[in-house]
C-alpha cells in the first residue's frame, strides 16, 4: 500500500525541479514508516516499496527511447530508477537499525 501511494506522490512531484532528491527524501520517510508499521524482510520491503515507483520511471524511459535518453532527455529518470530501490533499502535499514529491540 505504502509503495502505491508512492507511486502516486512520484507521480505528482516529479514535475518539479530536482525531483531526484524528493525520491531519495521520499522513499527513506516511506521505508523507515513502512519498516516500523509491517517490518518486512529488507528485500521484501525494498522491492514492494519501490517496484511502482520503477514501472513509471521505465514507463517513461521507454517512451523517451534510448536515442534521446543517450542526448540528455530524461536521466532525471534513469537516475530515478537507481535512486528509489537505494532510498528505500536505507530506509528499511535505517529504521531497523535505529528500532531495534534492546
Amino acid at each position: 500500500m505504502l509503495g502505491l501511494a508512492g507511486g502516486g506522490a512520484k507521480l505528482v512531484y516529479s514535475f518539479l525541479p530536482m525531483f531526484n532528491v524528493i525520491d531519495i527524501i521520499a522513499f527513506f520517510t516511506l521505508a523507515w514508516v513502512g519498516w516500523r508499521v509491517a517490518r518486512p524482510p529488507l528485500l521484501v520491503g525494498t522491492v514492494l516499496l519501490s517496484l511502482p515507483a520503477l514501472v513509471l520511471s521505465m514507463y517513461f524511459l521507454s517512451r523517451l527511447g534510448w536515442r534521446s535518453l543517450a542526448q540528455g532527455v530524461g536521466t532525471g529518470w534513469a537516475i530515478s530508477a537507481l535512486v528509489v530501490p537505494a532510498a528505500a533499502a536505507a530506509g528499511f535499514h535505517a529504521s531497523r537499525r535505529w528500532h531495534q529491540p534492546g
